[in-house]
């Protein structure tokens, strides 16, 4: 298809930043040239992974547990988070896995790369957490039997304003009395 502006016949009558009238002798029409689409919509699209990660990110608990810690059960432990002023909760959640997987068979996939199997599970320490109470006394219990330097333990928020686990990034082990 030629362009409007080499037919011989086709003599412009205006032209503008946003349309150019054509003339075909008693025949006129408006061409308007395509611009995309981008509007605030979809602006607005694009920006919600980085305002999510944003939310994520503005949990933050306050512990410092030192590399391979270890804690004893039976003992109390103080988990703290940044004090927030909201009226909503979150789950604090306590997770445990291997500290060296099981390996179970190589994958089905293209690259073949290996199965591992932690043997993880996740605990409800407390289904409605306040983000104002900015703490919570946690009774050091051994899950499952898994004690010791085989055994990660690490407690994360599951936040329901956006979904996501705000993990605390630390793991710890926890021995027998």
């Amino acid at each position: 298809m030629q362009n409007l502006t080499e037919l011989p016949y086709a003599k412009p009558t205006s032209l503008d930043d946003d349309y150019c009238d054509y003339s075909f002798g008693a025949v006129n029409f408006e061409v308007q040239p395509y611009r995309p689409n981008i509007t605030s919509k979809m602006m607005k699209l694009l920006a919600i992974p980085t305002l999510l990660a944003g939310a994520a990110q503005a949990f933050q608990f306050l512990n410092d547990i030192p590399v391979d810690a270890n804690y004893t059960a039976g003992t109390d432990y103080v988990i703290e988070w940044a004090v927030e002023n909201r009226t909503d909760t979150f789950s604090l959640e306590l997770y445990t896995f291997l500290t060296d997987p099981i390996y179970v068979g190589p994958s089905t996939g293209p690259f073949g790369f290996p199965i591992y199997d932690y043997n993880d599970t996740t605990t409800i320490l407390n289904p409605a957490a306040k983000y104002s109470d900015g703490k919570f006394v946690w009774h050091i219990d051994l899950i499952d039997g898994r004690e010791g330097a085989d055994w990660y333990y690490r407690f994360g928020a599951q936040l329901a304003s956006v979904g996501e686990v705000a993990d605390y990034a630390r793991s710890f082990h926890v021995v027998a009395a």
